[in-house]
C-alpha cells in the first residue's frame, strides 16, 4: 500500500493560482485515497473562499483569522493533516506533473537520515533568446561604465512582459526614468534579454522600447533573424517577429550555503540542458516543493515563524544540518513555478523580509564571527542610504525599507540567539533502524 501523503498548500487573494495547482494535484499519479490536501487560507480579503469551496470540495479548507504568512500558514497546515506518513509542502504558483510525488517518497525511503527530498523546479514560462548588438560609449565624469543602448519596455500583443524578462548578461542595473522612457536598463553593448515565451505566442510580434545617447545602429537577434536598426535619443519601439526555439530554465535545484553565509538556489536563471540531471544531496531544500519527514520534523521543529515570509525554509534546513539530517535532490519530481507571484520579486515588501531574514537566519545558525560581521555590515550599509538621502533632503522608499528592515532585526536578534543556543543544546536524535515506523 502505498504511503499516505498530506499536502500543504497556502492560498492570500491568489484563488485562481490555488485552483490551478489543484488541478494538477488532482491528475497525480498516486491513490487518491492516500493523499490528504490541507489548503490554508491566509485570510484573504477576495472571495478565494468561497471560490475554493466551490471548486474543490474534496480538499480540507482551513481558514486563518490572521495572516500568518508562509511559515505560520505551512506550520497550520502541517499540525491541521491527520494520520499521514509524510507531508508535502507546495506552493499555489506551482504546477505538479503527475510523477512528481512517487520519486520524493522513494528518495525519504531509500534512508532514515534523509528528512527531506525536494524536486527539480522550473520557471513557468519558457524562453527565448534576444540578442542586441550595439557601439558602447563610456560617459563623461566619474561613470566608468561602457553603455550601449537603453531598454525601457518590451510588449508581445498587448501584453507587457519587460518586467517578465530576465536580463541574462550585458545589462546594467534599473534605473529611473520619465514619461516617455520609465524604468530602463543600458546595455553594455552586447546583451542577452531572455524573452517569457507562450505557445500562443508563435509568430506573434515582439515590441521592443529603446533609445540611446544618440544616434546609433542596433543589431537585433532572435532565432536565425537578424534586423539591423537605427535608434535615436528619444525612445521608440521596434518589431521584431518571435522565433527560435524556446527553452526550460531552472528556479531551483536545491540550495546552496555559499562562503558559509548567503543562500543560493542551485542552477537559477540556467537554460535546463541536463545539467541537473543527476539526482543528490544538497544544503536545503526549497519550500516551493518538498516532501518531509514527520520524524525530521519531530526533530527538528516546525518553521520559526518570526520569518513569516522569505528564509524559513532555509532555516529549518540548516537546523536540521546541524543535526545531522541529510537532504535528496530528485530531479525526476518536477514543478513549473510562477516565480514571486504574491509578493512581487524585488517590491518593498520582498526586500524587507530578504534583508532582514537574512541575518537572522545568520544569527540562528552561523558562526558567531560571520554573523557579526555581516550584522555590522548592514548597520554600515543602512547608515550610507540614511547619510546620503539626509544629503539630498529626500527619503527614498529603499532608505525606508533599509530602516525598517534594521530595525526590525534588532528587535527579533535577542530571540532568534536564544533559539540558536537552544537548538545547539537539545540532545541528538537516537539512530533510526531501517524499516522503523514512518511516523
Amino acid at each position: 500500500m502505498k504511503p499516505r501523503v498530506g499536502v500543504g498548500i497556502l492560498n492570500y487573494n491568489r484563488a485562481s493560482l490555488t485552483i490551478k495547482c489543484l488541478d494538477h494535484l488532482h491528475r497525480l499519479d498516486w491513490p487518491a485515497d492516500r493523499l490528504e490536501i490541507v489548503v490554508v487560507d491566509n485570510n484573504s480579503s477576495d472571495d478565494s473562499v468561497t471560490r475554493l469551496k466551490l471548486t474543490h470540495p474534496d480538499i480540507r479548507l482551513v481558514t486563518s483569522t490572521t495572516n500568518r504568512g508562509f511559515a505560520g500558514g505551512c506550520n497550520l497546515a502541517i499540525k491541521s493533516m491527520t494520520d499521514v506518513d509524510y507531508v508535502a509542502l507546495l506552493n499555489n504558483d506551482a504546477m505538479v506533473e503527475p510523477g512528481w510525488l512517487e520519486p520524493l517518497v522513494e528518495a525519504l525511503e531509500s534512508s532514515p537520515w534523509v528528512g527531506a527530498a525536494c524536486s527539480k523546479i522550473l520557471f513557468a514560462t519558457k524562453y527565448v533568446d534576444l540578442e542586441l548588438e550595439s557601439p558602447s560609449f563610456r560617459p563623461i565624469g566619474t561613470d566608468t561604465r561602457d553603455l550601449g543602448v537603453r531598454v525601457s519596455g518590451l510588449k508581445i500583443g498587448q501584453d507587457d512582459r519587460f518586467h517578465k524578462c530576465h536580463f541574462a548578461s550585458g545589462f546594467w542595473g534599473q534605473e529611473p526614468g520619465g514619461n516617455r522612457e520609465p524604468d530602463f536598463r543600458w546595455t553594455d553593448g552586447h546583451a542577452v534579454l531572455r524573452v517569457p515565451y507562450e505557445e500562443e505566442d508563435v509568430g506573434t510580434i515582439c515590441r521592443l522600447r529603446v533609445s540611446a545617447e544618440d544616434t546609433k545602429p542596433l543589431l537585433v537577434r532572435m532565432g536565425e533573424q537578424q534586423t539591423e536598426v537605427e535608434v535615436h535619443n528619444m525612445p521608440a519601439w521596434i518589431e521584431v517577429k518571435l522565433c527560435g526555439k524556446p527553452f526550460d530554465m531552472i528556479n531551483n535545484a536545491g540550495s546552496d550555503l555559499v562562503d558559509s553565509r548567503n543562500s543560493a538556489d542551485r542552477g537559477i536563471f540556467q537554460p535546463d540542458t541536463g545539467q541537473f540531471d543527476e539526482p543528490g544531496h544538497v544544503f536545503a531544500w526549497c519550500g516551493c516543493s518538498v516532501l518531509l519527514s514527520p520524524r525530521y520534523l519531530e526533530d527538528v521543529g516546525l518553521f520559526d515563524e518570526t520569518f513569516f515570509l522569505y528564509y524559513e525554509d532555509f532555516d529549518l534546513s540548516w537546523r536540521g544540518q546541524r543535526r545531522g539530517w541529510s537532504y535528496a535532490y530528485v530531479p525526476k519530481s518536477v514543478v513549473r513555478h510562477f516565480h514571486a507571484s504574491t509578493t512581487g520579486e524585488y517590491s518593498d515588501l520582498f526586500n524587507f523580509y530578504v534583508w532582514r531574514n537574512r541575518l537572522l537566519v545568520l544569527v540562528k545558525n552561523a558562526s558567531t564571527a560571520i554573523a557579526v560581521k555581516e550584522s555590522s555590515d548592514f548597520i554600515a550599509h543602512v547608515l550610507r542610504h540614511v547619510r546620503s538621502d539626509l544629503r539630498n533632503r529626500r527619503l527614498s522608499k529603499t532608505t525606508t525599507t533599509l530602516v525598517k528592515a534594521l530595525i526590525s532585526f534588532l528587535v527579533h536578534a535577542p530571540f532568534a540567539f536564544y533559539a540558536r543556543v537552544r537548538t545547539g543544546l537539545r540532545s541528538r536524535r537516537a539512530p533510526l533502524q531501517i524499516g522503523s515506523a514512518a511516523s
